[in-house]
């Protein structure tokens, strides 16, 4: 079992812009190859796009709450203290939700890492990333690192762009 993780990517940077977000570019390694291609799963963060089967976020904005309801069931959420859903929040209903307040432990400060672990725990076996590149972003680092040694999957980057300690390797 495949898929692989896509952080951010110009679907993003115009959906922030379309909702009134604070916005910025794609993650540079998303622009080096045709992740739309990829022969398995793809996750995407914050919403599902035309071209991925699950989005995984901890932002809980209007645009999520959208793709969700779109989408039942293939909106993963992280909800922790740093990302609190309202009681009545639609997400309760039509994602599918990690609370830590119910024992769930999930990394909870970036929609990519948590998209990670959310990958690692459904048990696929080889991992790809693009767009979850993390530079300069060392205590992030550490931390995935540390997450990802607790699980037995294959984990790899398409780019030397991103700075996972992971292998480079392509799918095609």
């Amino acid at each position: 079992m495949n898929c692989l993780v896509v952080g951010r990517t110009w679907e993003d940077q115009n959906e922030c812009i379309d909702y009134g977000l604070n916005s910025h570019p794609p993650a540079p390694s998303t622009l080096e190859i045709d992740y739309k291609t990829f022969p398995g799963d793809i996750i995407s963060c914050h919403t599902v796009k035309p071209w991925s089967s699950f989005a995984c976020s901890v932002e809980c904005s209007q645009r999520v709450i959208d793709s969700a309801l779109a989408n039942p069931t293939k909106v993963i959420i992280g909800q922790s203290e740093l990302h609190k859903l309202d009681d009545d929040s639609p997400l309760w209903e039509s994602a599918i939700v990690f609370d830590h307040a119910k024992g769930h432990r999930h990394p909870d400060g970036n929609s990519g890492q948590f998209a990670l672990w959310w990958a690692l725990e459904s048990g696929y076996e080889n991992i790809y990333t693009c767009g979850l590149d993390f530079v300069n972003d060392k205590e992030r680092i550490y931390s995935i690192n540390g997450m990802i040694k607790r699980y037995s999957a294959n984990v790899y980057k398409v780019s030397n762009t991103s700075w996972l300690p992971v292998p480079i390797k392509h799918w095609l």
